[in-house]
Parts: structure tokens; sequence; C-alpha cells
């Protein structure tokens, strides 16, 4: 599904991302990981266990289709030099839906989140990829807690990464 979404080019840098290809940097505006397109700055959750854990959200995976933009395989995300502050709010984007002849969230839906239990280079780590289903039909990956991801998946020591659609 999210490869017919994403379409050929942008499918590796979303895969690139996947891996962060950290460099952790602690500063006031949060926790800053370096990945091939960008700086991100995510910030640490203590998760139920009393683990640390790192979330990463909104990060954009491809350009928005929207304009001339629309109903074609979507492009790769454009790279970004100043670090990316977005990634430390919660859900970004919610995808257009039409619900009762309203319409509701945007085009410019292309995100991702990534929930890890380690930002060290080179861990080798399991990494599950949720694909939500449209039975909620808001579009957006946050109708599933970011509690389930963090204390269910990355206090475990698995990488959770969701992504709108």
């Amino acid at each position: 599904m999210s490869a017919a979404i994403v379409g050929g080019r942008a499918s590796s840098r979303l895969h690139i991302l996947f891996f962060l290809l950290p460099l952790g940097i602690t500063s006031q505006q949060g926790l800053i990981v370096q990945t091939d397109i960008g700086p991100v700055i995510g910030r640490q959750m203590v998760a139920a266990n009393g683990l640390m854990v790192f979330t990463f959200q909104g990060i954009p995976y491809a350009q928005p289709p929207v304009g001339n933009e629309r109903w074609k395989p979507a492009k790769p995300a454009h790279n970004w030099s100043e670090p990316y502050a977005n990634a430390t709010l919660p859900y970004k984007g919610r995808c257009a839906q039409s619900r009762d002849f309203v319409q509701i969230g945007s085009e410019d839906c292309l995100y991702l989140s990534i929930f890890t239990p380690s930002i060290e280079q080179g861990a080798q780590l399991p990494i599950i990829v949720w694909i939500h289903d449209q039975r909620s039909e808001s579009g957006i990956s946050g109708d599933t807690p970011e509690t389930g991801f963090r204390d269910n998946l990355a206090a475990r020591g698995i990488i959770a990464i969701t992504f709108n659609y």
C-alpha cells in the first residue's frame, strides 16, 4: 500500500528516514537527530514501564500532492538544513476526507512518526511499520494513541513507524 502511495524515488527517501542515521544532540529545543535529508528535532518521553523512549512526529516523507501535483505519484520530500521542529508536535496533517459533505483535513498530509527506544547509530532493533486501516475514516495515523506506540513497542525495544496516507 505505501509503495503505491509514495511512488518510486520518494519510497527510497522514506526508507532512509526509517533508519534515521542518527547523530543525537541535546539542546534547549529538544533532541536533534541528523537524517539524510536534514536534521529533525524530537523529544524524549518516559514510557509506562519507566524506560526512556524517543519520538519524532510529523516528519514529511513526500511533497504535498497539491495543485498540479494532485493525482500524480508523490515526489520526495525536499531536503532541509535547519532542524525540522514539527517533529516534536503530535500528529500533523490529517489527510483530506469527505464526511457528511464537509471537507475535513488537507492534501498536505504525507507525514510519518517514529517511536524508538534508541537513537544510537547502528542499533540493531526490530522495526514495525503500522499501516492504519481506514475504518476510522480520518486519514491520520494518530487515531491510534501515541501511548500505544511508546509504551507497547518502543519501550520494549521495537522501533515503531506510522504514517498518514
